[in-house]
C-alpha cells in the first residue's frame, strides 16, 4: 500500500497558522494581518493614529513617544493613516512660512545649494529618527493629503523615501499604504478562522464644526462593508457603534458590532501661533486632541464572531 504524503505547510494547509502577528500586502490596496489566536477567551490589541506632522512646530514628541510606548507595552501594532509629515515649507506651498521651519532645518540648509529638495531630504532624516525606536512595531503607514501634495508638485513621493530608509536603518518590515485602502485582520485557532476587515481612508473636507465629522461615517458605512471605518485628517478624535444582523453558515442569526474611528493629531498649532498663521485665517485655529485610539479584538469561547472594543488615549 502506497505511503500517505504528508501535505506541506502552506496557506491551503488549515493546519498551517502563523506563529506570531504578520503584516502583509495583497496589492490593490489590500492589507492581511494574521494573528494567531489562543484557546478561550483571548484578546490581541491594535493601535491607530494619523495627522502626526512630525515636521511641524506644533508637533508634540513627548506625547508621541508616550503613545508609542504604551503601544509597546501592550504588544499593539501601530497603524498610521497618513499626515506622517506637514511638508509645507516648500517653495510651491502657498501655507508656507520660513518663520515655521524648525531650527535644526535652518542650520542644515543654510549651506545648501539645491533648494527645496534639501529642505526634503532633512525631513526625511528628522522623521526617520523619530520612527526608528518604534520601526518593529509599525504595521503600515498610509498617505495623507500633505504626502500627496508633495507628490502632485514635485514628482517624488516622501512616504517612499521614509519607509525605505526606516527598513533599510532598522531591518523592520513597515509597509506603504495609500489614501485608502483595506486591512482585513484574520484570525486563526486550531481549525478555525474569523476575520474583522477594516476601511481606512485619509479624509477630505474640514469635517464639520458641528458634527465633527460623525456623518462622515453613515455615508462610508453604505458603500463599505467592514467591521470598523477609520479616517482622519480633521484632527477631531471621535467614534461610533452600531449593530447589526446577518445570518451565519449555521442558519442562525448573528449579531456583530461595526465602529467608525476617527483618529485626531500629534500637532498643537495654535499653541505656537495662538493669534496669526494659517489656522487662524480660516478660523481653523482651534487646540486639537492630541492622541489616538485602541482597537481591542476579543475571541470569547466558541463565537462565530471577533468582539471588538475601543479605547482612547488622548491628551490636551
Amino acid at each position: 500500500m502506497p505511503k500517505k504524503r504528508r501535505a506541506k505547510p502552506g496557506k491551503n494547509n488549515p493546519k498551517h497558522y502563523p506563529e506570531t502577528t504578520t503584516v502583509e500586502s495583497n496589492g490593490g490596496g489590500v492589507f492581511t494581518v494574521r494573528i494567531p489566536a489562543q484557546h478561550g477567551d483571548w484578546e490581541k490589541q491594535f493601535a491607530l493614529i494619523s495627522d502626526c506632522h512630525i515636521d511641524a512646530r506644533g508637533f508634540r514628541l513627548e506625547k508621541f513617544n508616550a503613545f508609542m510606548d504604551e503601544a509597546k507595552k501592550r504588544g499593539a501594532k501601530v497603524f498610521i493613516g497618513g499626515d506622517l509629515v506637514d511638508a509645507m515649507q516648500s517653495s510651491k506651498d502657498k501655507r508656507a512660512a520660513h518663520a515655521d521651519l524648525l531650527l535644526r532645518y535652518l542650520a542644515d540648509m543654510q549651506s545648501a545649494t539645491d533648494g527645496p529638495l534639501h529642505y526634503f531630504d532633512v525631513l526625511v532624516e528628522h522623521v526617520v529618527e523619530v520612527l526608528t525606536p518604534y520601526a518593529h512595531n509599525i504595521g503600515i503607514i498610509f498617505e495623507g493629503n500633505h504626502e500627496m501634495a508633495i507628490s502632485r508638485h514635485y514628482n517624488m513621493s516622501l512616504l517612499d523615501q521614509i519607509v525605505a530608509k526606516l527598513n533599510d536603518r532598522t531591518g523592520a518590515r513597515v509597509l506603504r499604504g495609500g489614501y485608502q485602502g483595506w486591512v482585513q485582520f484574520k484570525f486563526y485557532r486550531s481549525t478555525r478562522q474569523l476575520r474583522a476587515p477594516m476601511f481606512f481612508t485619509h479624509g477630505k473636507g474640514g469635517g464639520g464644526e458641528v458634527t465633527h465629522g460623525v456623518l462622515d461615517f453613515a455615508r462610508l458605512f453604505r458603500i463599505y462593508a467592514a467591521r470598523i471605518i477609520w479616517t482622519g485628517h480633521v484632527h477631531y478624535s471621535n467614534s461610533i457603534t452600531d449593530v447589526v444582523h446577518s445570518v451565519n453558515a449555521g442558519g442562525k442569526e448573528v449579531r456583530q458590532t461595526v465602529h467608525g474611528i476617527r483618529t485626531p493629531t500629534f500637532s498643537d498649532d495654535r499653541g505656537v501661533k495662538p493669534t496669526s498663521g494659517y489656522g487662524v485665517e480660516r478660523h481653523r485655529g482651534r487646540s486639537a486632541p492630541i492622541g489616538g485610539w485602541f482597537v481591542k479584538f476579543r475571541w470569547v469561547g466558541a463565537s462565530d464572531v471577533v468582539d471588538i472594543q475601543k479605547e482612547e488615549l488622548a491628551w490636551i
